[in-house]
């Protein structure tokens, strides 16, 4: 994946990973890169919840969720990126009545359209809330997430880590 697209710049950094602004060599179009942290003790336990991470997305087609575009097993996925502020930047400032209710009725549909395919978000906070240049919400960063499966919860992330994670894995091809 590294031959085909260039970092731009550090769009924020987990426990686990970092996500960058990567530019596309050929159509020079952007997008965010999660890359696994190399731990040499945690890598290949990183890099299996990176996995999870991407299956997830790659399953889910809502507007206000960034698409998986390219995953690359050796531990790093490239998807949509989704220019604007996250919520957090907004502490402080003046926002309108009108605007925090549509905000709160997208944060409500996102969720909806999630519990919806038996997966559960877990950790909504205003960083992982990007306001768009329309003032349309998204929700990024999917590693602390459980999706539902034949009625167990597994695990996305180490954290985490449930029993059935292995069971779970089976059902994504990639």
């Amino acid at each position: 994946m590294c031959k085909t697209y260039q970092k731009i710049r550090l769009l924020g950094k987990g426990g686990m990973s970092q996500v960058w602004l990567v530019e596309h060599l050929e159509t020079k179009k952007r997008y965010a890169c999660k890359i696994c942290k190399k731990d040499d003790a945690k890598s290949a336990l990183y890099a299996s919840a990176l996995r999870k991470e991407a299956c997830l997305l790659a399953g889910l087609h809502h507007p206000m969720i960034p698409s998986l575009i390219e995953y690359d097993p050796k531990g790093s996925f490239v998807m949509e990126y989704i220019e604007g502020e996250s919520l957090d930047q907004y502490i402080g400032r003046k926002i309108s009545k009108k605007q925090l209710i549509t905000w709160m009725k997208e944060v409500r549909d996102i969720l909806d359209y999630l519990h919806h395919h038996g997966i559960y978000y877990l950790d909504v906070k205003p960083q992982n809330l990007i306001c768009d240049k329309q003032k349309h919400l998204h929700l990024i960063d999917f590693g602390v997430s459980v999706s539902e499966e034949n009625q167990k919860v597994y695990a996305l992330t180490p954290r985490l880590w449930s029993t059935g994670v292995k069971k779970a894995e089976a059902h994504c091809h990639m």
